[in-house]
């Protein structure tokens, strides 16, 4: 791994308190946020599971960005924010990184891994919803079949095509603030993952948006409950789509290197609220898994 020296080493010009502050406050909407969504997975995967079969390859999508939304914020909550807002441990921590090269050699690239696999999820259930409407449950049947492994391997295997530079390139440690963060030197010049991550996030919104578009569109007359599921994820689509507007005009700014740090750590609430709204709007709009995760049917019999 590449040392550091070139990037000063943790900064004594923050207050320890402020800085600290900041965490707490994002660990108030972080943490709910991770609990419930490793209640949302364990019903829909293990709990209530017969509960979601009858759009099953709907929540076998699903599923899977509830699990890289989780990870991702473990990541965040015992990881990367504290490294970030907890200066007190900058100078222990990193040393320990420094010295133990393998841990960021894991971690880095995978948090990359993460967030395109999410962009992939998001475009296949979109197309998922999609061909749901506009195509025979005989014909929807026949084609996601196998459409659904091909999802699967998609999700498993394409954010390779983002991280392979990382994986084989140096990481050092890089100082942010009071505190740090991994980057890399690229090794193959021409790829950078920002810019690359920046092109991926805007193939993945066009899916998005030309599927909802059609998606609204059949189900616009439609008041049965087999579109509820539908009309959820449309909810959800504009709520990335927007948030990924957002994305896209920082990764724009952070080319200019008098934003790059701010920008930096404005992208991690981004990322919080692609993993954290979608899970809220979905609990909040169906009514049968919010039931299930909140065990409101028990509650409701005790009440009786």
């Amino acid at each position: 791994m590449s040392n550091s020296t070139a990037f000063l080493g943790c900064s004594p010009f923050y207050s320890n308190f402020e800085e600290n502050l900041k965490l707490f406050f994002q660990l108030v909407y972080l943490i709910p946020g991770f609990l419930l969504i490793i209640r949302m997975h364990y019903v829909i995967v293990f709990g209530d599971h017969d509960d979601y079969n009858e759009n099953e390859n709907f929540w076998t999508l699903y599923s899977c960005d509830l699990g890289f939304s989780c990870f991702n914020l473990l990541f965040d909550i015992c990881y990367y924010r504290p490294s970030l807002f907890i200066p007190q441990i900058c100078e222990v921590f990193s040393f320990f990184l420094r010295a133990n090269p393998l841990l960021i050699h894991f971690t880095y690239p995978l948090w990359f891994y993460i967030h395109a696999g999410k962009m992939v999820i998001q475009s296949m259930i979109s197309i998922e919803r999609m061909t749901f409407n506009i195509m025979a449950p005989q014909d929807y049947k026949k084609l996601w079949k196998t459409l659904i492994t091909v999802s699967i391997l998609l999700i498993a295997f394409f954010p390779f095509t983002l991280i392979w530079n990382i994986l084989i390139s140096d990481k050092y440690i890089q100082y942010y603030y009071g505190g740090f963060q991994p980057n890399y030197a690229r090794r193959v010049n021409w790829f950078g993952t920002t810019a690359w991550q920046l092109s991926y996030m805007q193939i993945s919104m066009a899916i998005t948006a030309l599927s909802t578009i059609i998606t609204l569109y059949k189900i616009l007359d439609s008041h049965t409950p087999r579109r509820k599921l539908c009309t959820i994820w449309c909810a959800i689509s504009v709520e990335y789509f927007i948030m990924g507007l957002v994305f896209c005009f920082f990764h724009m700014k952070s080319f200019g290197f008098e934003y790059s740090n701010l920008i930096f750590i404005l992208v991690f609430f981004i990322w919080d609220g692609f993993n954290i709204l979608n899970p809220l709007i979905m609990v909040i709009m169906n009514k049968s898994l919010r039931r299930h995760v909140f065990k409101l049917r028990e509650v409701d019999e005790e009440r009786k």
